[in-house]
């Protein structure tokens, strides 16, 4: 019914000054997927209390986590991740 694809997008140079950004990269390791979540809620807690972050953007990077066309789940720690930034993007 519902799928999630990927759609390379070819390289370009931006034409405009690009925002300051922050990458939050998850790597789950051998941690239950119950910690993982836990240390990244505190990990985007601690960047939104950072007045002198304000102006960043946040980026979660997580592998594995989502299935993508045919792929499997890789990194299943991970998932709870993927629901907590969607709820915290609304």
């Amino acid at each position: 019914l519902y799928a999630v694809r990927w759609n390379a997008l070819p390289d370009s140079t931006p034409k405009t000054a690009v925002p300051a950004s922050e990458i939050l990269e998850v790597v789950s390791g051998d941690r239950t997927p119950r910690d993982v979540t836990h240390d990244t809620l505190l990990q985007v807690q601690d960047f939104l209390n950072d007045q002198s972050k304000q102006d960043t953007t946040l980026i979660v990077v997580t592998r594995g986590a989502t299935a993508v066309d045919d792929e499997d789940i890789t990194d299943l720690p991970a998932t709870g991740v993927t629901g907590l930034i969607r709820v915290a993007q609304t």
